[in-house]
């Protein structure tokens, strides 16, 4: 009797470690697919996911409510490889395979002491062909004050050409210019362009942005006659 007895006693736990074990498993689905639906919800989409990458441009007395009459490179601005027929530049001749949805690599290379961004600040291990290196050096924080433009941070020629052997489509900034905006020439700009690389300028925000696994978006309108032409660019997160 007493063996009987135990065996129902051990009967009995079993089937409540059971159950316990069936009912952590529920939990755990359960805070899976809550976690799902949150990722898809509307909320989830417009504010976690997406990175906006733009400076905002305040309206003047030129903006009505039909018309904005505006440099080609204010606020956040794209420069691409043109290609010139008889109408001269075509901007619109853009491919968006280079400058929308492309995978992000992020350069983070604030806190220096030299301007110039140098081959040492990129990825040791290098980056794959056909990404949009965006180089965050933190200048954006003082977009629309004295001290944005004011010793400006910029890539060096070396670091462009190091970017360009590597295959990049797009390469990006949080700054004035890719140049050295104390100098007259713009070796880094036109080195990237000649390679076929879009050259974008005055981002923000970048610090949101992981080093990998996110998406770049920043399309220009199709614009004939305009060699830099400013988009709304945002990063789309993994």
């Amino acid at each position: 009797r007493l063996a009987r007895a135990e065996e129902r006693l051990a009967a009995t736990a079993a089937t409540t470690e059971t159950t316990r074990i069936r009912a952590q498993a529920a939990e755990r689905r359960l805070d899976e697919v809550v976690a799902v639906l949150r990722a898809r919800s509307p909320e989830r989409a417009g504010a976690g996911r997406l990175v906006e990458l733009n400076h905002v441009v305040t309206a003047g007395p030129e903006v009505t409510i039909d018309r904005i009459s505006a440099a080609g490179s204010a606020g956040t601005c794209l420069s691409v490889p043109v290609r010139r027929g008889a109408d001269g530049v075509v901007l619109a001749g853009a491919a968006l395979a280079g400058v929308a949805d492309l995978p992000v690599v992020v350069v983070r290379a604030g806190g220096g002491t030299d301007r110039g961004v140098p081959v040492a600040a990129m990825p040791a291990g290098g980056v794959p062909a056909g990404v949009a290196v965006l180089v965050c050096t933190g200048r954006g924080q003082h977009w629309g004050t004295a001290a944005y433009a004011r010793s400006a941070p910029h890539l060096t020629v070396e670091a462009a050409r190091w970017l360009v052997d590597a295959g990049v489509r797009l390469v990006g900034i949080d700054s004035v210019s890719v140049d050295d905006p104390a100098g007259v020439a713009h070796p880094v700009r036109a080195l990237l362009l000649e390679a076929g690389v879009a050259v974008l300028e005055h981002l923000t925000g970048l610090e949101q942005v992981p080093a990998e696994g996110a998406r770049l978006h920043a399309a220009p309108l199709r614009v004939r006659g305009m060699e830099v032409c400013s988009v709304r660019a945002y990063a789309a997160l993994p």
